[in-house]
This record gives structure tokens, sequence and C-alpha cells, in this order.
């Protein structure tokens, strides 16, 4: 598998520039230091104390207070002073080391909460891991075994992006607490830290609030990679930090959907033009089939490398058989074969797919009609629904549900009724003029 690369296009990440750093006191176990920041643009100033208590572990905060990391240090000075009179002078079991992490506890809870509360939700709730584990060697674990399960490249890829996104709010995240040394671990990941990110999510034009479906996307990611860590082989984390995060139900995320890219008879008319001469017409199957058998881009290339590719594409019989290990949702579909898309087929045989630079030619081809991923089946389902007036028909032979066709494509439909018929006479060069002919599986409609 291909992990995400930088190519030429692809704009490099902003470097984040070291802080400045001036020492304003040195108390000896501890130092005070001013750290001043510049990161993406913007410059903002904090307090840093860092050294080693009493015992000998290390302390590191920051605050954007001054007065407050002051009192801060000035406090666990005196503390490391007297750390061996402090358990007597207060008559108590407790080891200085205990005594200061009770006195962090409270200053942390800032009053919102009692410690006897804080230590009685988090006993009823928390379950200590088997095994800790950083959140980065946790992703390529997890990557590393969805590639080994067989999942597609795309979706390994799509999980991959999520994923890096995730692990960099974090870092920042942490970078911003009070402890900032701490490193992200599985299982210290809340439902809140989710949210956060979730509600950090931006639109294209980076101002704007995400859309809900990308919102669901982001979460449907992340969930499968919590599922993963807290399933019973791993126990990385107690349960799933995801499962409780917001889900935004079908309907909203459907009001924010644009309606889907649809050619226009001319407009695909002029890519099978092209397609047609291009290389000898080493494309213009692939691309009819895209077009009016509605096929999603990677079945059609599984189907262009399966071994039993020329059984499948019965001319005869007038069917494409899609065996479910071709299709999307693994179920075996028919679709069948328009008297149009038979003269393509006719008129162009051999391979769907040529076995060299298949990948930069369909990129070249994309590029120079600006098609969208799935714009070709887009087309289909419009242009389907227009002529034939079936979404349960549409829906069947797309593999997809007779509601989602319903939803996406019943407007698109309506308005290029008219087009309809000019797209399904769309015939290979040498066949212009023929005029086309349902087949009976379509008659009466």
């Amino acid at each position: 598998m291909t992990r995400i690369t930088r190519t030429k296009n692809t704009p490099k990440k902003a470097k984040k520039r070291q802080p400045n750093t001036k020492l304003l006191k040195d108390y000896g176990v501890l130092k005070l230091k001013q750290i001043t920041t510049t990161d993406h643009g913007y410059t903002y100033q904090s307090f840093l104390v860092e050294g080693r208590d009493g015992n000998g572990l290390r302390i590191r905060k920051k605050f954007k207070d001054e007065e407050e990391a002051k009192n801060f240090v000035t406090g666990n000075v005196e503390r490391v002073a007297n750390s061996k009179e402090l358990k007597k002078a207060i008559s108590t079991d407790l080891e200085p080391e205990q005594i200061a992490q009770a006195e962090n506890a409270f200053r942390r809870l800032r009053g919102r909460y009692s410690l006897d509360e804080v230590v009685e939700y988090y006993l009823r709730h928390f379950k200590a891991p088997e095994t800790e584990i950083t959140l980065e060697e946790a992703r390529k674990k997890f990557l590393d075994g969805k590639e080994r399960e067989g999942l597609r490249e795309r979706s390994i890829y799509q999980l991959e992006r999520t994923l890096a996104q995730f692990l960099e709010f974090i870092a920042e995240r942490l970078k911003e607490s009070e402890d900032a040394a701490r490193e992200g671990m599985v299982h210290e990941i809340s439902t809140g830290d989710v949210e956060a990110f979730l509600s950090s999510l931006k639109s294209k034009d980076g101002v704007h609030r995400a859309k809900f479906s990308t919102w669901n996307g982001y979460r449907a990611d992340l969930s499968s990679f919590f599922a993963w860590c807290s399933d019973k082989k791993r126990r990385w984390c107690s349960e799933n930090p995801v499962t409780n995060t917001t889900r935004y139900a079908h309907k909203l995320v459907h009001q924010q959907r644009p309606e889907p890219d649809v050619l226009t008879p001319e407009q695909a008319e002029k890519l099978l033009t092209h397609v047609a001469t291009f290389k000898g017409g080493a494309y213009a199957r692939f691309f009819a089939l895209l077009l009016f058998a509605g096929l999603r881009p990677t079945e059609a290339h599984k189907l262009a490398r399966h071994e039993k590719r020329e059984e499948l594409i019965d001319l005869d019989c007038g069917e494409i058989e899609l065996p479910a290990e071709i299709t999307k949702t693994g179920r075996k579909r028919t679709i069948t074969i328009q008297p149009n898309l038979q003269k393509w087929l006719i008129a162009f045989p051999g391979e769907i797919l040529p076995e060299k630079n298949t990948d930069r030619d369909l990129k070249d081809i994309r590029r120079k009609f600006a098609l969208s991923h799935d714009v070709c089946r887009h087309s289909w389902f419009t242009y389907f629904v227009a002529s034939f007036d079936s979404f349960a028909k549409a829906a069947k032979e797309g593999g997809n549900s007779e509601q989602i066709v319903k939803e996406h494509y019943e407007s698109p439909a309506k308005k290029r009724g008219t087009q309809a018929k000019k797209f399904w006479t769309l015939n290979p060069p040498a066949a212009e003029g023929a005029k086309i002919i349902l087949f009976k599986r379509f008659a009466g409609r």
C-alpha cells in the first residue's frame, strides 16, 4: 500500500518556528522562562516553569499569566526546601509528593468540583487499559491491520488523512494544556477531545464550519479506529470515546447536500469524441461503461482486471454481470446494456483499460474535461430516472438504495428530462444517426 506522499502540486505544510525563550529567574530547582511563539502568523506569549521537585520528578508547566506562574514556582520551591518537615507539620500519612499532587489537583479544579466528586467519577467510569500505547503507534498498527484485511486503498487513504488531522489536533491540544510534556495516549482520549476536534473542522473555504456530512464522515473514521483499539484483542482503551459524540441525522445532512454534478449531453459528447481518438480509443470502452452503465470508477477498474471480464459483459443477452467481489456493496448486480452502450462496446472491442500508464492517462482526461470523481455515474442516474421513470430500477442496477436515488436524483432528472433522449443516442462515430430502441425490459414505461 502506498502511504500519503507529497507531489509537486501539494502545498508544503508551513513549518512552525521554534519559540524564543527568555530566562526570567532561576530558583535552583525550578526555572521560570518567558516563551514567545509564532505559529501560522500569530504571535503569543506564555510562561514556562520547568525543573525537578525534591523527589527528582520532572516539572514542566505552561501558564498564560506570569503572576500565576510565579506563585506556582514559589509554592514548589518552598515545598522542596521543607519536604522533610512537611509531613510532620501537617500530621498526615501522605508523602510530600502525594500532598503536592493533591494541592495541584485542587488548583486545577478551581472550585468547580470537589476532589471526592472527581475521584468518584473516575473510579466509576475509568478502567485502566491492559496496554498503554501512543496514538501514533496505534495509528500505524491500525492502518497496517486494515491493509491486511483487504480494505480498499482509497478507504485506507481516507482513514490515514483523518487520523493524521486528529493526531495533529491532539498534539496542539496537549501543548496548550497545563502538562505540556504529556504524550498523547490512546486510553487518555475522551469524548470531549473527539467532539472538540469535530467542532474544529472547516469547510473548503477554511472559514465556515464543515458540513454535517463531513462531520459524520470524520466521526465514522474515528469511531472505526477507536473501536479497533478497544476491541478485546487489544484493549488499548476501555471504551470507544466516539460513541457518545454528536451524529447528525440523515435529514439534516441531506438538506445541506448540493445537487450532484451532471454532464450535459454536449459535455458527454465532447468527452466521448476525445476518448474515441485518444491513444486509438484505448479508454473509450471504460468511459462508455461509466456513462451508460453507471459503474463506479473503482468497479470499472476491477472489471477491467477481472479474469472473467469477457464473460461478464454479455452482448448477446444485453447484460453486464458484476459479481460481489467487484461491487462496492459486496452484492452481485446486473446492468442492462442500453443500445448506444452496445454500439460503443462493439465499436471498441478489446480491453477496458490498457495495462500501462492508466492512472496518468485517466488523470489527464479528467483534468482536460474537469471531471469530478463520480460525475459520469451521477449523469447515468439522472438520465436513467428521467428516461425510464423508475427509482427502483435505477437503484437496483446502480447498486444504491431507492431512497438515496430518489433524494439525490429526482430533482436533477426533472430539470434534465428534455435532454435525456439525446444522452441515450450518443453513439460512437461509426454509428452516428442510429436511433435508440429500448430493450423489452423497459417496454411500456
